[in-house]
């Protein structure tokens, strides 16, 4: 630690996809003699592999680019991104009246109009969640 102690911990304590190895830079909380709650410090200039994505650059993606599920992609999330991209112009064709006429072109901006206003709610959700909440997610 920063401190110059030694803590021990568990797999169950680190928090990062990639496997602990000496001279990564950590952030954890200190728990007695124990290190808990261990994440890989994000722009390490020691040259630490970090896996874990951005949250800032997750909330922008969904910001600018969320109608097309590029912060979901971003994330690894294909299954939701995909079942989004499928089920959305079902459910808006669902929705919409009966005696409406269906025109492929409305229809499909309508359901890009809905897919950015989750998105856009989704974005900010990332960017006001903590660190440690975002990458429990």
């Amino acid at each position: 630690g920063s401190d110059r102690s030694r803590y021990t911990f568990t797999r169950f304590d680190w928090k990062a996809q990639e496997t602990p190895s000496p001279g990564m830079r950590v952030d954890f909380n200190a728990y007695r003699d124990r290190a808990v709650n261990i994440y890989l410090v994000a722009g390490d200039p020691g040259g630490a592999r970090v896996s874990a994505k951005s949250k800032v650059t997750a909330g922008l993606l969904a910001i600018f680019l969320g109608a097309f599920l590029a912060h979901h992609f971003y994330l690894g999330n294909y299954k939701t991104a995909m079942v989004r991209l499928l089920l959305y112009p079902f459910v808006v064709m669902i929705g919409s009246p009966v005696n409406m006429k269906w025109y492929p072109v409305p229809f499909l901006v309508f359901a890009a109009i809905i897919l950015g206003i989750l998105a856009l709610i989704e974005g900010i959700m990332y960017l006001v969640k903590s660190d440690e909440d975002f990458y429990q997610a």
